[in-house]
């Protein structure tokens, strides 16, 4: 019988069994052309200085150049104004929708308060791997912060391996780096999230495979009970495309560190871009499976609405649990 949960099925319109299709893995890396190892190798130089001059103008040659000069208001979103252009704010708005039918989907963790003292509880630690510039976790600060007559207070946490890439920031007409505006970003958040229950945004900068908790600074615990990871990179042509080299191409080790970080009764989320891209993401899961020391169990939550008609490609989710801790 074919997985109900699974990729294969839910993107096939044949009536046939699915179980007879083949999902391929993620092209090797001794498997890449000569010309992709030759851009890889000159990718991992300019990563190298991006990261050693923390955003210094070695990447400008990358940087999109400016296509409108015209001055950019500040966006508003219900109490709170932005630094950011009306595209980004677009975005923004997506995210927070998001945020919505992961709720509708009952995947959000639901935590509760119990009694008035709240604040004293744990907080709910929430992690977003490839967060680039910060928008999905201010998105959720301002989806859990709308619905917060409820919830105890929150962190969510963003880590990116490329934080020090520039791109051109709209509102202030100059290039910024993905940790400068989200980090101006997060600032204006806070200024008006000032009420219990508090939401704490924070940005980190690495790779997420040397990533431990204990960087966050207010760290209680090793693991999160609820993780994201949009569009991670499960091929190497859309990793090489961005600009990484593709020693960072790592999408199983990356997975299999997004389980030792996932808690027992924990929610990892990852979405793809495209079909392809999606299968692709199920052959990991099938193939970790095989030779991982944690259990876990996925799901299809089926294509991410777009009420917004942002995206140039339909994406589709996943919902990951475990199912015991480590094998005997």
């Amino acid at each position: 019988m074919p997985n109900p949960h699974s990729i294969s099925t839910a993107l096939t319109s044949s009536t046939e069994e699915s179980s007879d299709m083949t999902v391929t893995l993620p092209l090797r890396k001794s498997e890449l052309t000569l010309q992709q190892k030759i851009v890889s190798i000159r990718q991992a130089f300019d990563f190298w200085c991006r990261y050693t001059s923390k955003g210094f103008p070695w990447s400008l040659l990358s940087v999109l150049s400016p296509k409108e000069r015209a001055t950019e208001k500040a966006y508003s979103y219900q109490a709170w104004t932005f630094s950011m252009d009306k595209k980004t704010g677009t975005e923004l708005e997506t995210l927070i929708a998001f945020w919505q039918w992961l709720y509708e989907k009952h995947c959000l963790p639901d935590y509760r308060i119990n009694d008035s003292n709240f604040a004293d509880l744990a907080v709910l630690k929430v992690l977003d791997v490839g967060t680039k510039n910060g928008l999905l976790p201010l998105a959720g600060g301002i989806f859990w912060t709308m619905n917060q007559d409820h919830l105890i207070n929150i962190e969510l946490e963003g880590i990116e391996i490329d934080p020090y890439r520039l791109v051109w920031d709209a509102f202030s007409q100059k290039p910024l780096t993905r940790q400068q505006q989200a980090l101006r970003w997060f600032q204006e958040f806070s200024a008006v999230n000032t009420q219990s229950p508090l939401c704490r945004l924070t940005f980190h900068t690495g790779n997420i495979l040397k990533f431990s908790p204990s960087q966050a600074p207010t760290s209680q615990t090793k693991q999160y009970p609820f993780i994201t990871h949009i569009l991670p990179f499960v091929l190497p042509e859309p990793c090489l495309a961005w600009g990484l080299p593709l020693s960072l191409f790592q999408p199983e080790a990356i997975f299999q560190k997004l389980l030792s970080l996932l808690s027992p009764e924990g929610c990892l989320i990852i979405v793809n871009q495209g079909e392809i891209e999606t299968q692709a993401q199920e052959a990991i899961f099938q193939h970790v499976k095989r030779i991982s020391s944690r259990e876990f169990e996925y799901h299809f939550l089926g294509p991410v609405p777009d009420p917004l008609l942002l995206w140039q490609y339909p994406r589709f989710a996943w919902k990951i649990n475990l199912i015991d801790n480590e094998r005997e």
